[in-house]
């Protein structure tokens, strides 16, 4: 679906970068937005997040956006998720046996350890899921709720002549399934490359520094 030449995805794109965004959708018909529907942190008020909204989309793209047509649900993700603090890693482990891969992770938060094992055969991308499931493992140990994230994808891709691991996180918090992605370049180690592509998703929308 387009607005004025525009597509629809890249409105949501444009509104999905503001601060406080975590993901929206944006519903059009016979080339006018009819409803944006915008889930957020409660950080700020809707109000001031819906007027960042109508400013971001009429400065990049000339359309003046009702604010009528704009939904904004918030989460509090500090009370929904139980955590305040960013997990380091403290280690990662990798050892074959015949054709099976054993990994594992530890990480380290607020001075306790974290550790998950995973094994599976040993092929480069299977060895990758395995590292991102036991990182996804060690974080769901942490969190004190009922809260979950859930690994949709870890991928290395080329980028400007770097590799670059892709991972696709989704966090179950108050009935909403909310999308997460975050990246890392690698640079010596690849399997920790692997865990940071995981955690830099975590960490970018959910957790808050001390």
């Amino acid at each position: 679906m387009q607005v004025k030449g525009i597509k629809t995805k890249e409105i949501e794109e444009t509104i999905g970068s503001l601060p406080d965004v975590i993901s929206c959708k944006v519903i059009a018909e016979e080339d006018l937005i009819t409803e944006v529907h915008v889930l957020a942190e409660n950080s700020r008020n809707a109000k001031q997040i819906s007027r960042d909204i109508q400013s971001a989309v009429i400065s990049k793209f000339d359309v003046d956006l009702d604010y009528k047509k704009i939904s904004v649900a918030q989460i509090d993700f500090q009370q929904d998720w139980g955590k305040s603090s960013r997990p380091e890693i403290k280690s990662v482990g990798f050892s074959i046996g015949g054709n099976i891969a054993e990994v594992s992770v530890e990480l380290l938060d607020c001075e306790e350890i974290y550790v998950s094992k995973a094994s599976g055969f040993n092929t480069p991308r299977n060895v990758h899921r395995l590292l991102a499931e036991a990182t996804i493992t060690c974080i769901n140990n942490m969190i004190k709720t009922e809260s979950k994230f859930i690994l949709e994808g870890i991928r290395k891709i080329r980028l400007v002549e770097e590799d670059v691991f892709v991972a696709g996180v989704s966090l179950m918090a108050s009935s909403q399934e909310i999308f997460l992605s975050g990246t890392a370049v690698v640079r010596k180690d690849e399997k920790q490359s692997v865990v940071k592509a995981v955690l830099d998703a975590i960490n970018r929308k959910v957790m808050k520094p001390n």
